[in-house]
C-alpha cells in the first residue's frame, strides 16, 4: 500500500510537471520524521529489498547506524557448513572461509568436504 501510493505520486509528479529531477529538498516542512513499527518496516523492506545477491545470497535489512536501515546481500543460513560465510560485493556472491583443526579439516567451494590425517 505504502508503496503504491508512492509510485502514484511519483509518477503524479513527473506527469504534471513538478517533479525535480535533482531531488533537493527545498524546505525542511518538506520531511516529517516517523517511526515505524517492526511490522511496518518489515512491510516497506520487503517491497524495496531486490537486490541481485546471487546463489547463496540473500537481501536482508541492516541498521550499520542507528536510524540508517539499509538492503544489502548476505550469506543464505548455512551456506557454506561448517565454514564462514562473507558475502564478496565484487564477485557478487558469497565467500566461504574453511576451518581447519588438529588431524582435521574442511574443504570444498562451501567446505562440505571433510578431510582426516590418517
Amino acid at each position: 500500500v505504502i508503496q503504491e501510493e508512492a509510485n502514484r505520486q511519483l509518477q503524479e509528479a513527473i506527469d504534471d510537471g513538478t517533479f525535480d529531477q535533482a531531488l533537493n529538498v527545498t524546505s525542511s516542512d518538506s520531511l516529517q520524521a516517523i517511526i515505524l513499527t517492526k511490522e511496518e518496516l518489515d512491510q516497506v523492506f520487503g517491497q524495496f529489498c531486490n537486490l541481485p545477491c546471487g546463489e547463496g545470497g540473500v537481501c536482508a535489512r541492516s541498521e550499520q547506524y542507528s536510524g540508517a536501515v539499509v538492503a544489502e546481500c548476505q550469506c543464505q543460513e548455512n551456506y557454506c557448513n561448517a565454514g564462514t560465510c562473507d558475502f564478496n560485493v565484487e564477485e557478487g556472491g558469497p565467500k566461504c572461509t574453511c576451518p581447519a583443526e588438529q588431524g582435521s579439516w574442511y574443504s570444498g567451494e562451501r567446505c562440505e568436504v571433510r578431510l582426516t590425517q590418517a
